[in-house]
Formats: structure tokens, C-alpha cells, sequence
């Protein structure tokens, strides 16, 4: 669950807390590069438990923030390697799509092979 509108004083243990009537596997705040609370955080929980948690904080303010709850698609169980694509240049600085890489792990260049480990692309069945 992504949450949004969050006031820069909620911290990661404060939405550990908000949520822990919920079966959650983590909660976390986000913060930029530079260390600055962009406002927004997410929880996972148990599939179970989403529909019921939106119910309960619809309307919600935390620290005078009304905070707003989204379903994010997706998880722990989707990996990276189902969204990358290979492209290549054509032209003047124009980008094309080549292939996908869902189409066999053979067509990941092999410096991104050396980075994951080649026990790290594997499908799933």
C-alpha cells in the first residue's frame, strides 16, 4: 500500500505503529537522495488486510496531514528482470526498443550478469 500526504514529522516507526493492528511484512517512509522527506511511504501487508486498511484511513489526517492510501501492484514476488528491456540507439540520439528480457535471460548483457550473479535471473514457473 502506497501512502501519500504524509506530514515530514511521520517517521517509519510511526507507521509501524499506525498499521500494526495489520498483518505487515514492513512499513518505511520515503526520503530523497539528500536525505529530504518527500511525503510519501508505503506498507506491506497481507493481501488480506489491504481492503480493510483502506477502509479505516479513508479520511484520515495524521499530524494535520490527510493522508492517502493506493494499492500498488506487484511486491516482493515481481523482480526486476520482468520490467527490464534492452534498447539501442538509432540515428541522432534516438532510443529503440530491441527486446524485452522476458524473452530468455540470454540477451542480458553480461556486465549486468556479472553485477546480479547468474543464479539472480531466473523464471519462475
Amino acid at each position: 500500500v502506497n501512502i501519500s500526504n504524509l506530514a515530514p514529522s511521520v517517521l517509519t516507526a510511526h507507521l509501524e505503529e499506525l498499521f500494526s493492528t495489520y498483518s505487515i511484512d514492513s512499513a518505511s517512509v520515503h526520503y530523497g537522495e539528500k536525505g529530504n522527506h518527500l511525503g510519501t511511504g508505503e506498507v506491506v501487508m497481507k493481501k488480506k488486510d489491504v481492503q480493510r486498511a483502506l477502509t479505516d484511513f479513508k479520511g484520515i489526517a495524521v499530524d494535520g496531514s490527510r493522508i492517502v492510501l493506493a494499492i500498488v501492484e506487484g511486491g516482493v514476488g515481481t523482480s526486476i528482470f520482468n520490467r527490464v528491456q534492452i534498447v539501442k540507439k538509432v540515428g541522432r540520439g534516438g532510443i529503440q526498443k530491441k527486446r524485452s528480457v522476458n524473452s530468455g535471460t540470454s540477451h542480458i548483457p553480461i556486465q549486468l550478469v556479472k553485477k546480479v550473479g547468474r543464479g539472480g535471473i531466473q523464471k519462475k514457473r
